[in-house]
């Protein structure tokens, strides 16, 4: 009996010693982790020159409103449009004075063919006559208009498609 109590005593005291090594050695070894990941975050050297943050809501919204700002586009185009054969007896397309840059508009037919592509049209000013690049079949249709702006040989980002009854005689 004896025998069996001490070998309760050594087996409990052995399984004690286990779990206390395992809790100090993760203790000890967290710790050194979290210690190093603490001075990697505020060490500075020649390959880490910048630091990275949040930016702040307001400067957030400040872009956000420059750039709507900056695509905001006020046009005036008739909705409709005649055409005597391929020259324009009625048609306008007006660049508001309050617009940014020179906007340019492209006419395109039923087919998505383009019949027309203007050259820039200056703040304030206005084009009231065209002719289509081709003949097309007489009747009423209902085309398209691209109207944006001109950003020189670049391709704007700010332009829109709209609808344009057109009559031929």
């Amino acid at each position: 009996m004896f025998n069996f109590k001490k070998k309760i005593i050594i087996m409990i005291s052995l399984i004690l010693l286990l779990v206390s090594s395992i809790f100090i050695y993760n203790h000890y070894y967290l710790e050194n982790i979290y210690e190093s990941d603490t001075n990697k975050e505020n060490e500075t050297n020649d390959t880490k020159t910048e630091k990275i943050s949040e930016i702040p809501d307001s400067e957030k919204q400040e872009a956000v409103n420059k750039a709507v700002e900056e695509g905001m586009i006020n046009i005036s185009y008739s909705s409709s449009a005649v055409f005597d054969g391929k020259n324009s007896t009625s048609f306008k397309v007006l660049n508001k004075e309050n617009n940014r840059y020179p906007i340019v508009f492209e006419l395109y037919d039923e087919n998505d063919n383009l019949m027309f592509q203007s050259s820039e049209i200056a703040l304030g000013y206005q084009c009231t006559e065209i002719t289509l690049n081709e003949n097309h079949e007489k009747g009423t249709f209902e085309w398209k208009i691209k109207i944006g702006y001109s950003n020189g040989n670049e391709k704007s980002n700010v332009q829109s498609f709209f609808p344009i009854n057109v009559t031929i005689n």
